[in-house]
């Protein structure tokens, strides 16, 4: 189990042995170390989400920059390309009609079970709109 605690222990000695440099007694170094070790203690499993997410966004990242480095082709795949992407358009705005369809009538059924029949907390009305 990787622990916060463990990598932070060689700032914390250092701190110990600056402040018995500088004179101070052997308890107050002992003090400061206990008040600046983290109690927070992480399991390692759990970095392998963040670590995993920053190494897709750098294969994101030198794919995107290969893809835009490469050549466009002929005429011919560039019209083709143009109406690939003007469908691609045209599906998204009925997309988010849709979407902004659905959104605006759950909030108005979260907001009449909030503030007028009272059968839920007014915050899940707030919570939906975030």
């Amino acid at each position: 189990m990787f622990s916060v605690r463990s990598s932070a222990m060689a700032g914390v000695g250092l701190v110990a042995v600056v402040l018995g440099g500088f004179g101070c007694d052997a308890a107050v170094a002992q003090e400061v170390q206990t008040s600046l070790e983290p109690a927070i203690s992480i399991p390692a499993i759990w970095w392998i989400a963040p670590i995993g997410s920053i190494i897709a966004l750098i294969f994101a990242w030198v794919f995107y920059k290969g893809m835009m480095a490469s050549n466009e082709g002929d005429q011919d795949m560039i019209d083709i390309a143009a109406y690939v992407r003007d469908g691609a358009f045209a599906y998204l705005k009925q997309q988010y009609k849709v979407v902004t369809g659905f959104f605006i009538l759950v909030s108005v059924i979260l907001f009449i079970m909030a503030f007028v029949f009272k059968v839920q907390h007014e915050i899940v009305f707030v919570a939906f709109l975030t």
